[in-house]
C-alpha cells in the first residue's frame, strides 16, 4: 500500500483545471482516483490575497513540465490552500509528493 499525504482524497471520473499562484493544472481521473497530471509553469494568476504579506511565488520549471504524469492520488484542491498530489514521476511505480502553491481557481470539466 502506498502512504498518502494528508487531506481528501479527490475522486474520479473527471477533468479539472487547477490555478495556483504560478501555474495551472489540467488533471484527469478514472472512478478509481488515478489518471494523468499536466501542469504549465507560469500560467498563473499571482499571488494570493491572503499573501500580501509574504514574499512573492516564484514559477520555476519541474521535471516533466506539460508532459502527462500519472497520478497515483489526487487531494481534493481548496481554493486559499496548497495542493497536495502522489505522482509517478519517474515511471516505475516510485510515488513522488508535490505539494503546490495556493489555489486560485478549480474549474470542474473546463473545455480547453
Amino acid at each position: 500500500m502506498t502512504a498518502r499525504p494528508g487531506g481528501e482524497q479527490l475522486h474520479g471520473p473527471g477533468r479539472w483545471l487547477v490555478t495556483t499562484e504560478t501555474s495551472t493544472y489540467v488533471l484527469e481521473l478514472d472512478e478509481m482516483g488515478t489518471g494523468s497530471l499536466v501542469r504549465h509553469a507560469g500560467e498563473g494568476v499571482g499571488p494570493a490575497p491572503e499573501t500580501t504579506e509574504l514574499p512573492p511565488p516564484i514559477s520555476v520549471n519541474l521535471r516533466r513540465d506539460a508532459e502527462h504524469i500519472p497520478v497515483m492520488w489526487a487531494g481534493a484542491p481548496v481554493v486559499g490552500q496548497p495542493w497536495a498530489l502522489l505522482l509517478d514521476l519517474r515511471g516505475d511505480g516510485i510515488s513522488t509528493i508535490r505539494i503546490t502553491n495556493i489555489v486560485r481557481q478549480i474549474v470542474a470539466d473546463p473545455i480547453l
